[in-house]
């Protein structure tokens, strides 16, 4: 009897399904480690070695996320109305700071339902039917003429955009290499700014129009790319595990798959037997301080205002600000932002700063830049500065400058880093679209005030209310801010307060590259 019971758990194992196959393949002392005393120092030992795969594919993934960024920049681009004020609608102020600011408010409203649409139908297919809609929600807006139908369709582009790059977004964090999704968020990152910079030269010179048309034909050339490429593998692992595998090797290669197979089916495994404690693990003390911390970081992130200088100029309705022309001057800010994004980027790559100075130093000197220009606005206002003085100095492009530059140090990559820093992998997810929906909220609440504040009332007062929440964002950066570099998410949760709960992810959330952010 003894002996029959023994054949028959091997005959049990002679049939065992090739995933279970590779995935006991894989080298399972990398992988049961505790999830407390993991730090990044040994995950980036550990990776450094590693083989990330075949490129080629990759980077076709990267390409798609790319223009998809690059997209979603001349959404942005487009905001900045004063490249053709006489091809835009006659506005009054406040419909001005309507037309502006509801494209934010549609991108704060996309982020929850795409977060759905992607768990239903998969990155891909996602991008796949939110392209029509995207391309003729531009058409529509070619063809308005009506005011309030030019508003409502702001909100429609902003909404349909962002759920766009959030498809586009998510299918490149699945299908990279952890190793190669460093630089390439990096690139998804400046794709926007230069689409941002080239909307703008090309509305400048071409008219509304014409813009729109261009805008229009990226998603279209972008929808060709990605017939080629196979859906997110982390998707198809929850409805295929066979079809998961064939689209890792297609992205990875067929030998560079049973390392990333073995994370998956450990991040689904742990999903499957802690679906019923995430909500739990969501509303626990640390967790939930550990989002507090992460949304007033967005929202002092917000309310420095970057969006505002992005989406709006103020040489609109201040032209004694203009040093060589609206145009130059403007091209000039942007171009500053594109080469600070650039540098500091790469340099993030090779080298982990942390998160609590650049954020200190970066609201720091945000403050004394918004300070500076509530001073100069001030002075011109009552006449003892004017435009001679500007265009001797370029007092103007300097303070915008200084400001561009504080920005990008901490504020630009820091509020992205701590969310996965500060919080299990069982709910990132949920808690990046949670603030991201409350950020996008921030600059739309921004933008609407403050556009209609220095375009009705004065100037100088728009960029004194950002100076005074700045000075306080200085201080909740110094006080608050906890230092995660080189501690292990034990570390940070005793620190943050409340029972430790929850764990680092396997393959996609967890922290084992010191630039894992996203381009939002």
């Amino acid at each position: 009897m003894t002996f029959h019971k023994h054949e028959s758990r091997k005959s049990k194992v002679s049939f065992k399904d090739p995933i279970e196959i590779i995935s006991s393949a894989s080298d399972d002392s990398s992988h049961y480690e505790s999830p407390y005393t993991m730090t990044e120092e040994i995950l980036q030992k550990r990776y450094s070695q590693t083989n990330t795969g075949r490129f080629i594919t990759q980077f076709c993934a990267a390409i798609v996320a790319c223009l998809s960024s690059f997209s979603f920049g001349t959404l942005l681009g487009w905001s900045r109305i004063d490249f053709s004020p006489s091809s835009a609608p006659s506005m009054t102020c406040t419909e001005e700071s309507w037309v502006v600011s509801l494209m934010p408010l549609g991108c704060s409203l996309a982020f929850i339902p795409s977060f759905y649409i992607m768990n239903s139908l998969g990155p891909k297919k996602t991008m796949v039917f939110d392209t029509t809609i995207y391309i003729l929600s531009f058409l529509i807006v070619v063809r308005t003429g009506n005011q309030k139908s030019f508003i409502v369709s702001r909100f429609v582009t902003g909404f349909v955009g962002t759920i766009y790059f959030c498809s586009a977004e998510r299918l490149l964090m699945d299908a990279v290499h952890r190793k190669n999704l460093t630089y390439m968020l990096v690139l998804v990152r400046l794709s926007l700014l230069l689409g941002l910079l080239a909307s703008y030269i090309f509305g400048y010179f071409k008219g509304r129009a014409q813009l729109i048309i261009f805008c229009t034909c990226i998603p279209i050339v972008n929808l060709l790319l990605l017939m080629i490429l196979p859906e997110s593998p982390a998707f198809l692992y929850k409805k295929n595990e066979r079809q998961a595998m064939e689209a890792l090797q297609w992205y990875l290669g067929a030998d560079n798959i049973y390392n990333v197979m073995h994370c998956l089916q450990s991040d689904a495994d742990k999903y499957r037997s802690a679906s019923d404690t995430n909500r739990y693990i969501l509303f626990s003390k640390c967790v939930t301080k550990a989002l507090l911390l992460v949304t007033f970081t967005n929202f002092f992130k917000a309310f420095s205002g970057y969006y505002v200088f992005v989406l709006y100029s103020l040489l609109n309705d201040e032209t004694r600000l203009i040093v060589f022309s609206e145009f130059t001057d403007s091209t000039i800010f942007l171009t500053t932002i594109l080469v600070m994004n650039a540098l500091v980027g790469c340099i993030r790559c090779i080298i982990n700063f942390g998160v609590r100075k650049p954020l200190i130093l970066s609201s720091t000197i945000v403050t004394c830049a918004l300070l500076a220009e509530t001073a100069y606005l001030y002075m011109i206002y009552l006449e003892i500065l004017d435009q001679t003085f500007n265009q001797k100095f370029g007092v103007q492009i300097i303070i915008l400058t200084l400001f561009v530059v504080g920005y990008t140090l901490g504020f630009e990559y820091c509020p992205d880093v701590l969310l996965y820093d500060y919080l299990p992998f069982q709910v990132q997810t949920i808690a990046k679209y949670i603030t991201r929906t409350l950020y996008w909220f921030f600059i739309f609440i921004l933008t609407r005030s403050f556009i209609f504040i220095t375009s009705c009332v004065k100037h100088h007062f728009g960029l004194l209310m950002l100076s005074a929440v700045s000075t306080i964002g200085v201080m909740y950066c110094y006080i608050f801010i906890i230092e995660t570099k080189g501690k292990n998410l034990l570390q940070i949760q005793i620190e943050i307060g409340g029972n430790p709960i929850g764990n680092r992810g396997a393959y996609r959330s967890r922290i084992d590259v010191p630039l894992m952010q996203d381009a939002l």
